[in-house]
């Protein structure tokens, strides 16, 4: 069993800053994150989202330019290179994001699911396999939201 002074579980918007935060200010802090550093922002939502919508935008401007004089001529949309862009912009927000709390003194980041197990304990099902049991005096929770994609019916067109 590993004693903490803050347990902080969710590496979102605000775990990230938090447990850095009290780790730097004399905390012995764990960081637990079941999936990926960042949260839903970062990894599903915001961040990904407006790196799509960009190209989107572009997309438009281009199809539209004729209108306000500029002609372009043809183009294309490449859908796999968009994903692709989108991903590397996730990837470097989540890797610096991560390099960020690993060269934290004083914060621990621990991959896996945590579940209270007794007062001011909980315990981590490690994403590697194994338990570790963590007590601490303060507990954070933020979790955050979950990733729900809707169901759409009908081609692009329709949909648009």
């Amino acid at each position: 069993m590993k004693k903490y002074d803050a347990i902080v579980i969710g590496s979102g918007q605000a775990g990230t800053p938090l447990s850095k935060r009290l780790a730097k200010a004399g905390y012995k802090t764990a960081l637990i994150e079941k999936r990926w550093v960042g949260g839903t922002c970062v990894n599903d939502g915001c961040s990904p989202t407006k790196a799509m919508v960009a190209s989107a935008k572009l997309a438009w401007s281009v199809a539209n330019s004729d209108k306000l004089g500029i002609h372009v001529g043809s183009y294309t949309v490449d859908l796999d290179e968009i994903l692709a862009r989108k991903e590397a912009i996730v990837q470097r927000m989540r890797g610096n994001s991560e390099k960020g709390i690993l060269e934290t003194d004083n914060l621990d980041l621990i991959y896996g699911s945590a579940y209270f197990s007794a007062e001011k304990q909980i315990t981590v099902k490690l994403n590697d396999g194994g338990e570790q049991v963590l007590q601490a005096d303060k507990f954070f929770l933020n979790t955050g939201e979950k990733r729900r994609f809707p169901i759409l019916t009908g081609s692009a067109k329709q949909v648009i």
